[in-house]
């Protein structure tokens, strides 16, 4: 996407209002630990499913 702009305009407020993201707080990373017991109980609930 081009923008244009003259001499005349104030950049600084241009930019400021162009591409502004929310700003966030605190990020969480999945802990790996986690994601492996999830998946073993995911893995041991159709199994039994199966067998059903």
């Amino acid at each position: 996407m081009a923008i244009k702009f003259t001499r005349s305009d104030d950049l600084d407020k241009m930019f400021e209002e162009f591409a502004t993201l929310p700003k966030i707080e605190k990020i969480e990373f999945p802990d790996e630990k986690e994601k492996k017991i999830k998946k073993e109980k995911k893995i041991k609930k159709e199994q039994k499913a199966k067998k059903s």
